[in-house]
């Protein structure tokens, strides 16, 4: 990290902005790709021995719930680019839990502490808010269902930031004690009084970590909005280079499934497959004509028993 952006974020007048909504969604929007590409094999016959990797209904399901993906990534990369976590002096805006501020007077405790939720392998590191029940209480206000990997309540309640996000973890947590130990309930009143809010410095972007922006400025909506043809261009032009590779690797498998499709190339199994397909439409074929015979022969004994007879 260049020395100028660590002064940039121990700079406790800056705003710092975290886990921005575009950057959310050109993370998730290389592996709707992979779902493309998996819901495609399961509709195909490739493998071998009819379904045996067949699941048509799965693979239709898979689809149709990665373009409904790609098409809300796209909808949400059109929108401002709102960051869902803000540092600035007054508090810290965690907007997965709350619009509403927290206070740095209103936090406790800053530390470290590993969350999970059920089914996970391994806990996640993140930053712990400790507040009291009654600020939790009117912070999360009406609403009643909260994932444990963000918030607990309790006694002392605890904020968890943030599970669901990319961050510098180190960068992020320092950033946040070192604001609370400015502006904290700990700090020093003559402190704040004495800092200078006209001189806040003018926004600086700190290259993969944060926007830095002047106090007051919590939201980053100045870009540019993509037209909607451009969307997709957008999101590959800013994808990384690992991203990239993913999707190109994915687009691949799809081309290599829709030749497939159309018989430019087979797998042993499928020819197998036609192979005994064929001998079954070849016997049943036998079997219908062997039972047309049957029924001419008996029409025709028929017949000559009625002319016997009359």
């Amino acid at each position: 990290m260049p020395p100028e952006a660590s002064h940039d974020l121990s700079d406790v007048d800056r705003t710092l902005e975290f886990a921005h909504t575009r950057a959310a969604a050109q993370q998730f929007f290389p592996y709707t790709f992979v779902g493309l590409l998996v819901g495609l094999f399961l509709m195909s016959p490739v493998g071998g021995v009819a379904g045996s990797a067949r699941n048509p209904l799965l693979g239709a399901v898979i689809i149709a719930l990665s373009l409904g993906m790609i098409a809300l990534l796209a909808h949400r990369t059109r929108q401002p680019d709102v960051a869902r976590i803000v540092l600035s002096r007054d508090g810290v805006l965690f907007r997965d839990l709350s619009e509403r501020l927290i206070p740095w007077r209103e936090i406790l405790k800053v530390d470290v502490t590993r969350v999970s939720k059920p089914g996970d392998l391994l806990s996640e590191e993140v930053t712990q808010l400790v507040v009291s029940k009654a600020f939790f209480r009117e912070l999360k206000a009406d609403r009643w269902l909260i994932p444990s990997v963000i918030a607990r309540g309790g006694d002392a309640s605890a904020i968890y930031i943030s599970y669901f996000h990319t961050l510098p973890r180190e960068t992020f947590h320092a950033a946040v004690l070192e604001r609370w130990r400015a502006f904290g309930p700990q700090a020093e009143g003559v402190r704040q009084s004495d800092r200078s809010i006209s001189s806040a410095p003018s926004r600086h972007v700190v290259p993969g970590l944060a926007a830095a922006t002047p106090r007051g400025n919590t939201q980053s909506g100045s870009a540019p909005l993509p037209a909607i043809g451009d969307t997709f261009v957008a999101l590959l032009k800013t994808a990384s280079l690992r991203h990239r590779l993913v999707i190109g690797l994915a687009c691949v498998g799809m081309a290599i499934l829709f030749a497939n499709h159309f018989g430019l190339w087979t797998t042993a199994g499928q020819i197998r497959e036609r192979e005994e397909a064929a001998k079954l439409e070849a016997w049943k074929r036998d079997i219908d004509a062997s039972c047309k015979a049957t029924e001419e022969e008996r029409r025709r004994w028929q017949e000559r028993m009625d002319r016997a007879f009359r």
